[in-house]
């Protein structure tokens, strides 16, 4: 995956629903390299797998949420140079604010760290590292709908990406 820009397809919050998310990775496969689940149901991306027959090309990583019953809860992969710390962020509190996460995130030395369990979608940089949350591909909170995030992995530089709103007619790009 090195010597070009890995894109990432991330959800979150699934709660064992996976209709939204089969019919995204479906119309995005041939664009991405990696699909991310950042928990509350973890067996929802093994399904999904099983059930998209254009996944089988794809590399899928997980972690579990607070409703996934397991005693891991954070993950750092490496994908194109670049670390990333997968949460779901109940352990980091983020229900009540984000600087747990921030310095988790600072601590670990990582490039980009992602999380759910707010069920609501965010993005920032903090001292470079992006801070994301897909929100819910199934059960949203706040002001926006159904959500996932689409993320691109540079070797160098700043990551870049989207959460984009699912909508009757596909999605739209949620500027946060």
């Amino acid at each position: 995956m090195d010597n070009k820009n890995v894109k990432l397809l991330i959800f979150s919050d699934s709660h064992g629903r996976i209709g939204s998310m089969q019919a995204v990775l479906e119309k995005m496969a041939g664009y991405i390299d990696v699909v991310l689940h950042l928990g509350d149901n973890v067996n929802d991306i093994k399904r999904l797998n099983q059930v998209c027959t254009s996944a089988s090309s794809l590399n899928f990583f997980y972690v579990p949420g607070n409703c996934d019953y397991h005693n891991k809860t954070d993950e750092i992969i490496e994908l194109n140079g670049r670390r990333i710390l997968l949460t779901h962020g109940h352990v980091q509190n983020v229900k009540q604010g984000l600087d747990i996460l921030r310095k988790t995130a600072a601590k670990n030395n990582v490039d980009a760290c992602f999380f759910g369990h707010t069920h609501v979608a965010h993005i920032e940089f903090f001292k470079d590292i992006l801070i994301l949350n897909p929100g819910s591909i199934s059960f949203p909170r706040g002001r926006h709908g159904a959500s996932y995030a689409v993320v691109e992995v540079p070797a160098n530089g700043r990551f870049y990406g989207n959460v984009v709103e699912l909508t009757q007619h596909g999605g739209r790009i949620i500027q946060i």
